[in-house]
């Protein structure tokens, strides 16, 4: 049964579903037999559990809600006009996706192939599964990954908006303003280049 569940967990985030954790009870006196056997399921489902990541493709993923995308465009194109080809930014709707691609897989991909993800935060952003998706990737592998992954988050909304996870990673405060979101994503890439 343990398989079945670790299963449908995966298949839910997968998907899309925002799945914060799973709770499976077992009797304290059978604890111990399950913890091994849990641990060799979930690790069939871990995206990050291959010993080996893919070259690294991106210096920055920028992940965004759709409902943001006019600001988003603008610090893509500030990003692009200040660093040109020295910084590798992936952003879904700027070359990132291709028809047929298998959205999860892909974004899952592009996450992994780079260094660092700026998430920008707004309302629309916490209620979007999508964004859900990608945050916890990103999230996962900056915690499996210290030295090697970053996790920034450039607030455009209000930081009243701002619940669950979201709340744990200190953000940039740059609350809708275009230009000072420019310069926070700048200083960030500036990190990477």
């Amino acid at each position: 049964m343990l398989h079945e569940i670790v299963a449908a967990t995966a298949v839910a985030f997968e998907a899309g579903l925002p799945v914060k954790d799973v709770r499976i009870v077992v009797l304290p006196d059978r604890a111990g037999k399950y913890t091994n056997t849990f641990r060799d399921v979930c690790s069939k489902y871990d995206p990050f559990s291959s010993a080996v990541d893919p070259p690294i493709e991106h210096d920055l993923f920028m992940s965004y809600c759709h409902g943001d995308k006019p600001l988003v465009e603008k610090v893509h194109s500030h990003l692009v006009g200040t660093f040109g080809k020295s910084l590798r930014v992936f952003r879904d709707e700027a070359g990132g996706l291709n028809p047929g691609d298998v959205i999860p897989d892909k974004l899952a991909h592009a996450i992994r192939a780079s260094r660092c993800m700026t998430a920008f935060y707004s309302r629309q952003y916490v209620r979007s599964a999508a964004c859900n998706m990608e945050f916890s990737l990103a999230y996962l592998r900056r915690e499996r990954m210290p030295n090697a992954f970053q996790l920034r988050p450039i607030l455009i909304g209000n930081a009243n908006d701002i619940t669950g996870d979201f709340v744990n990673i200190m953000w940039d405060d740059a609350s809708g303003n275009v230009d000072l979101a420019c310069s926070k994503a700048e200083a960030i890439a500036r990190r990477l280049v």
